[in-house]
């Protein structure tokens, strides 16, 4: 929620600037956020909550391990939507 002023409440600003995603960088889920349940009622679990993702956010955080690099996660989403486009199912 934005303040009247139009600026984010102190509690909401970012301290320090998110990092440029280089090809090679191998994002991870942060500290404290961990996974729950199977298929499709797998859920993020983090300390001040939790999160049902959309199917395309839970494959997108799914490959974010830690070991996969951004490159090659963008690889295997290109490829995951085109096999549904050959299928025929997008």
């Amino acid at each position: 929620m934005y303040s009247r002023d139009g600026l984010l409440p102190a509690r909401f600003a970012m301290s320090e600037p998110m990092p440029h995603l280089e090809d090679l960088s191998r994002p991870r889920l942060a500290a404290g956020c961990r996974w729950a349940g199977e298929g499709e009622s797998r859920t993020l679990v983090f300390p001040e909550g939790v999160l049902r993702l959309q199917p395309t956010a839970q494959a997108i955080l799914e490959r974010c391990d830690g070991e996969r690099t951004f490159e090659q996660i963008l690889a295997e989403l290109a490829a995951a939507v085109d096999d549904l486009i050959t299928k025929g199912s997008l």
